[in-house]
């Protein structure tokens, strides 16, 4: 996509970003990384609620986590690395593939926010854990407890069980 630049004296191909490779690879790798990595985080959501396992969830929501801080932190690196590089690259020289370095340093910059933003709501989803997420649907209440008393309309109609007091309303009757 223009990024590339052919030199007919050396025989050799170079980044147009200052004539260096490197800032070409890198940001290629960090894009063909994320842009995998994204198919594979759809195709875990899609699974997510079939995972019969707590555990395997979990460590699913922890990747997801760790995995989008991760690339948020190099798509700012990519960001910082093309800015500069591109800032050091001569502009009579390369007016033919200005338009496509800096969309790409555009969407580098949009590229932190968004994975930045994939990991937040993974913490988010890592935080709620036990209440929606990890449930596995055996809790008998919010809590596992015994609803409390007048819940079930116990104190209308007589002695609430297993209490074992008396002199309520209902023993006068």
């Amino acid at each position: 996509s223009s990024g590339w630049f052919f030199i007919q004296e050396t025989q050799q191909e170079v980044c147009v970003m200052n004539m260096e490779s490197s800032a070409c690879h890198f940001s290629t790798m960090v894009g063909i990384v994320a842009f995998l990595a994204s198919i594979g985080f759809i195709v875990g959501e899609w699974f997510f609620e079939q995972m019969s396992s707590i555990k395997t969830r979990k460590h699913y929501v922890i990747f997801d986590m760790a995995f989008s801080g991760l690339w948020a932190f190099f798509y700012f690196i990519c960001f910082i690395y093309m800015c500069v590089a591109w800032s050091k690259t001569e502009d009579a020289k390369f007016t033919f593939a200005s338009s496509n370095i800096i969309g790409a340093i555009f969407f580098a910059f949009l590229s932190i926010f968004a994975w930045a933003g994939c990991g937040i709501l993974a913490f988010q989803r890592f935080k709620s854990g036990a209440d929606t997420a990890f449930n596995d649907g055996m809790n008998v209440g919010e809590d596992g407890a015994v609803p409390p008393e007048g819940q079930y309309g116990y104190d209308e109609y007589g002695q609430t069980p297993f209490t074992g007091q008396s002199g309520t309303e209902a023993d006068k009757f």
